[in-house]
């Protein structure tokens, strides 16, 4: 994946803001930028010596709340390496596809889960020096709170769930975790 996967994203979430807009009033287009602690789970189950099976991510999206209780959002997501000079090391990128259902617990308040498709490409490095480039789709799930600051301005805390992330190519077959803080700015 190149930076023309986020640039994408925002195209296409921006696409579908108009559109949601000229159908109610309370539809709300928004662009979010995050970040926070990735964990791979097992990377490092048995391996000696240096080895990272948490790291840290930024992801950038874009969404609009189709409806009171309902969204859909699209993001970027970028890892630093997971595991060791000495086994392999993973770095998984991946665009994310996901449906929110919101729980709004006041006017700028809101609880929401989310669950879609999590589209990856992880380069892998070995320690011959050699690089090959894998592909796949996993599911994604999560959970996340939003406390907006007005209509334009709002935090979030985020907690993603990619069970069973990988394949037997990759070399790696567990779950990966996010839990990220982010900016998102409403339209």
């Amino acid at each position: 994946m190149t930076i023309r996967t986020p640039l994408l994203a925002l195209a296409v979430a921006a696409f579908m803001a108009p559109q949601a807009m000229a159908d109610d009033p309370y539809e709300h287009p928004y662009v979010g930028i995050s970040g926070g602690q990735s964990e791979l789970d097992e990377a490092c189950d048995g391996v000696s010596g240096d080895c990272d099976d948490t790291n840290t991510f930024y992801r950038i999206y874009s969404g609009a709340r189709l409806l009171p209780n309902f969204g859909t959002e699209v993001g970027y997501t970028h890892n630093r390496r997971f595991g060791s000079l000495t086994t392999q090391r993973v770095r998984p990128k991946a665009l994310d596809v996901v449906g929110n259902a919101f729980l709004p617990l006041g006017e700028n308040v809101d609880l929401y889960a989310k669950a879609g498709a999590f589209l990856w490409r992880a380069r892998v490095e070995t320690p011959s020096g050699n690089s090959r480039s894998e592909d796949g789709v996993d599911f994604k799930t999560g959970v996340g709170l939003r406390l907006g600051f007005g209509h334009s301005i709002s935090v979030r805390f985020d907690f993603d769930y990619i069970p069973d992330f990988g394949s037997s190519e990759l070399g790696v077959e567990t779950d990966l975790t996010y839990i990220s803080g982010g900016l998102q700015f409403g339209f």
